[in-house]
């Protein structure tokens, strides 16, 4: 069914590519002799947002990148060139500035990038924590808030965690909130086996216990043991929080990159551009295309 479609359609009713069929109650894809389509399942996940620094305080967790998948084949056009971008994760070097996670996209479904969290210690300065499909926890510093998500419907995030006076919050998922543990993701099974993608990064702990990213989020640091780990590649999980508790600057893991995964029937050939990075795996009448890096076209 076409996305956002009429709710009272008529029986040969045009919507976007679309005809409506009163006999089948479906839409179908019109017949038109200059585009064909095809049927396509896609996910498209951004980078993950960067945790924050410590700098004798506890950095939040990076927000997890924005989550968008079909729940059933869409049909797109063939021998037409379309997009494919691959998000990179959020970077926080200690000289700034932050960033957040980069969109991805396939044709014309993109998903924001994390935010990027809370912290202190880039030269000095202090900086809040920044919305993204999913937030920024906050960081200890001031006990300062999660930041919230950019609501961008069906797109899937959530908010950041709040911070204690110990602990930074961790990063919003796309399947729940911050706390100090980072928010749940989403769980896919695209590819044929279960894979969590866009869950948020721990906050780091200054004292007591780090929180913990799930689905693809980094670890926070605890204490003056660094322990951070940045979130996992391809999945868009936030980064970990860094944290020390003396006068040493402890850095936060950086976002995990995002992905862009097609599965379409086995009949069909997929041109790719030079400038992405993928694989193409085949089973059970489908092929199942991952790009992992990149930014081109590809065709149908």
């Amino acid at each position: 069914m076409a996305l956002n479609s009429p709710d009272a359609p008529i029986d040969g009713q045009e919507y976007e590519g679309f005809v409506w069929s009163e006999t089948s109650e479906t839409w179908r894809a019109r017949r038109d002799p200059a585009v064909g389509f095809v049927a396509v399942n896609y996910l498209v996940v951004g980078g993950g947002g960067p945790g924050g620094w410590g700098g004798n305080n506890a950095g939040g967790g990076g927000g997890g990148g924005g989550y968008l998948e079909t729940s059933a084949a869409q049909f797109i056009a063939s021998g037409i060139a379309l997009d494919v971008v691959v998000g990179a994760g959020g970077e926080a070097p200690k000289a700034g500035p932050y960033t957040n996670g980069g969109y991805s996209r396939f044709a014309a479904f993109s998903a924001l990038g994390g935010g990027y969290a809370a912290g202190y210690a880039i030269e000095g300065l202090n900086t809040g924590p920044n919305s993204g499909a999913s937030g920024g926890g906050g960081r200890s510093l001031n006990v300062l808030a999660g930041a919230s998500a950019i609501q961008l419907p069906p797109i899937l995030g959530n908010n950041g965690g709040q911070a204690t006076s110990t602990q930074g919050g961790g990063g919003g998922g796309a399947g729940g909130a911050g706390a100090i543990n980072g928010g749940a993701g989403v769980t896919s099974s695209i590819t044929g086996t279960a894979v969590g993608y866009a869950g948020g990064g721990g906050g780091g702990a200054r004292t007591g216990s780090r929180g913990i990213g799930t689905d693809g989020g980094g670890q926070g640091g605890e204490g003056n043991n660094v322990g951070v780990t940045g979130g996992t590649a391809n999945t868009g999980g936030g980064g970990g929080g860094g944290a020390s508790n003396s006068n040493a600057d402890r850095g936060p893991g950086y976002g995990g990159s995002g992905v862009v995964i097609l599965k379409y029937a086995d009949s069909l050939t997929l041109t790719i551009g030079a400038g992405l990075t993928s694989s193409t795996a085949t089973a059970g009448g489908y092929k199942v295309t991952t790009f992992t890096a990149g930014t081109d076209t590809v065709t149908f």
